[in-house]
């Protein structure tokens, strides 16, 4: 046995150790976000305003960009394409069931730069807040398009089905804390 055996045996078994937690903790996760999901399709869906292709980037707890929600449908990102009508937002993700979040249950929408697992330029994401089916907490739900103009265009058409409500995002949240303390 050489000099390095023992080394490479703990450095494996730390890292075996990791994973393991790392597989444990995503595993609970799913189990406690088992019900929350998007809420079933409208028999008869209203005509989208705007369609779009996307990418779905993450959902986490509201106000909390960095605390990953595992949702049905929405636990992983992907290549999305979404679609805003009145009567509220559909996601298409290859390989899962549509995600329908019904206009009621959006809180908002607005920019943001950041989230779990992705930094982009300012304002380069955007945050849909709403309240998920069989769940008491708000999500955030980040969105990046690669076209300024169609992220702009979707984020109009989002804020339209949503007018009294804003979105605090990763780059409003210290906006929205300050002038709530001043009150």
């Amino acid at each position: 046995m050489s000099n390095l055996t023992l080394p490479l045996v703990i450095i494996i078994a730390v890292l075996a150790l990791v994973l393991l937690g790392m597989w444990l903790g995503w595993r609970s996760r799913r189990r406690r976000e088992a019900g929350a999901s998007g809420y079933p399709p409208p028999e008869t869906p209203q005509t989208p305003t705007v369609t779009a292709d996307t990418f779905y980037v993450a959902s986490t707890v509201h106000e909390k960009p960095l605390e990953r929600r595992a949702l049905t449908g929405l636990a992983f990102r992907a290549r999305a394409r979404i679609s805003v009508g009145s009567d509220g937002v559909r996601l298409v993700i290859p390989g899962v069931d549509d995600v329908w979040i019904p206009t009621p249950a959006i809180h908002g929408a607005g920019p943001a730069t950041y989230t779990i697992d992705r930094v982009v330029e300012q304002g380069g994401l955007i945050c849909l807040t709403w309240m998920p089916n069989d769940s008491d907490t708000l999500a955030d739900s980040y969105l990046r398009f690669t076209d300024a103009a169609e992220r702009a265009t979707v984020l109009t058409a989002l804020t339209a089905i949503a007018p009294s409500t804003i979105a605090p995002s990763a780059d409003s949240s210290a906006t929205t804390d300050s002038t709530e303390s001043e009150s």
